[in-house]
């Protein structure tokens, strides 16, 4: 086997992908999988491959934050578009229809709120809901495992 690589080989290695390892690449390049790690050691391929892989994370991350961004902003305009379509709507029909136009407003208008980072009703009764469900499923020490079910006694269910 030859012991001469190319320049290239850290970028033949990157560009295995999840695949990679220095026995296939030394199998590639057609050299001993020692000099592959010698050379890998010496240029530190492990800690530059692990800045590629966080660049390339940080930039994908980046442009979600951009998509995302960009579809907010769409949906605002649209929201605020149904908004005052809604209004104009409302104020030529009966009040019986104009009730089912508010309801659409009301939805709109707290969709957009959503949008705008401003908390919901739901994400408001978090902690209580997080609290609800400790309570249901966590079990208080006073009451012991049924050894033979595997289910818990309850509390007029002791042994005796």
């Amino acid at each position: 086997m030859s012991t001469k690589l190319p320049d290239d080989a850290f970028e033949k290695y990157v560009a295995m992908g999840p695949d990679r390892s220095y026995q296939a690449l030394a199998k590639r390049l057609g050299v001993d999988k020692r000099s592959i790690t010698r050379l890998a050691v010496k240029e530190k391929w492990i800690e530059r491959l692990a800045k590629i892989q966080k660049d390339a994370r940080a930039e994908t991350d980046r442009k979600l934050v951009g998509d995302l961004q960009v579809v907010r902003e769409q949906q605002l305009r649209e929201l605020r578009f149904l908004r005052s379509e809604s209004l104009k709507v409302m104020k030529g029909l009966p009040p019986e229809q104009a009730i089912r136009v508010a309801a659409a407003l009301n939805v709109a208008w707290k969709h957009e709120l959503l949008l705008l980072g401003d908390p919901t009703e739901r994400s408001n009764n978090l902690r209580e809901r997080i609290r609800g469900e400790c309570d249901r499923w966590l079990i208080p020490d006073s009451k012991e495992p049924d050894s033979s079910s595997g289910d818990y006694l309850a509390d007029d269910q002791e042994e005796q």
